[in-house]
């Protein structure tokens, strides 16, 4: 334990580094009967691990572990649920070294540093690691975008040019029903509300089947909904409405297009894994 104590950064010098370690790591190993052996040497039998030799790995859960405790003070600081930090710290080494999967990996990183915080740790579910597992770069990259519009007020969601082509430059929708509207003399109207889909020009250089398949897996994952609107004929402005029979004389059939937002359950899991 005192070489453990040597290779862990000042930022982390005063936790109970024994403890913390027995928490992170020992699950992992002990299931599998290597007790007692140096947790890094284990996971990166044999010798190397997708490049890198045991003390190189063990190198980068040093970094890792070290850059997650750095970003909560010391008197927050807790030991995290093993049932967080077992399953992150067995899939992190997977992208480490792999710059295009950076993103990936500080997300984890954040990850674990709100389940070590007294005060984020009850927002962290175990589930979120298994989903982070099956993302990639770009999946990371469109939620970070999708997250940037979280608290804009009226804003549905996002539209991204390079796949849905809209024919304006601004995309306003009309609510789909009529809501009241209160007044100070407390006399009621029912208006029609307008909100907005936000445009988005970056793709990260992917392709588009690339993006649409990331699409297409976000949803699956339950973390991005997609709701279609409806262009009205002569108009800039977009519907919810469906473009059925009663409506067919209102829309131009050229005119749907695509918004993509985040679902709540995809809210709650970025507050944790983005600062």
């Amino acid at each position: 334990m005192k070489e453990m104590k040597k290779i862990i950064p000042d930022v982390v010098e005063k936790l109970p580094v024994e403890e913390m370690y027995t928490d992170l790591l020992q699950p992992s190993f002990q299931a599998l009967g290597k007790a007692g052996e140096n947790i890094f040497k284990f996971v990166a039998l044999p010798i190397r691990f997708l490049g890198m030799t045991a003390d190189e790995l063990e190198k980068k859960y040093k970094d890792f572990i070290a850059k997650a405790l750095s970003g909560v003070e010391e008197e927050k600081r807790q030991k995290p649920s093993a049932t967080i930090a077992g399953p992150l710290l067995e899939h992190v080494k997977y992208v480490f070294d792999d710059e295009q999967e950076k993103v990936v990996e500080e997300m984890f990183a954040e990850l674990l540093s709100s389940a070590c915080n007294q005060e984020k740790c009850d927002s962290v579910h175990p589930s979120y690691v298994h989903v982070l597992q099956q993302i990639t770069w770009l999946e990371a990259l469109i939620l970070k975008k999708l997250y940037e519009y979280v608290n804009e007020i009226d804003c549905i969601g996002v539209v991204f040019k390079g796949i849905e082509h809209p024919q304006t430059k601004r995309v306003v929708v009309i609510s789909e029903e009529a809501e009241t509207l209160y007044h100070c003399d407390e006399e009621e109207e029912s208006v029609f509300f307008h909100h907005y889909a936000a445009m988005v020009d970056e793709m990260f250089g992917a392709t588009w089947m690339q993006f649409m398949v990331a699409l297409n897996s976000l949803q699956q994952l339950n973390l991005v909904n997609r709701i279609s609107l409806n262009r009205y004929k002569d108009s800039d402005e977009y519907s919810l409405d469906k473009h059925n029979r009663e409506h067919i004389d209102d829309f131009d059939p050229k005119g749907r297009i695509n918004v993509y937002g985040l679902t709540s359950y995809a809210v709650n899991l970025l507050s944790v894994c983005l600062k």
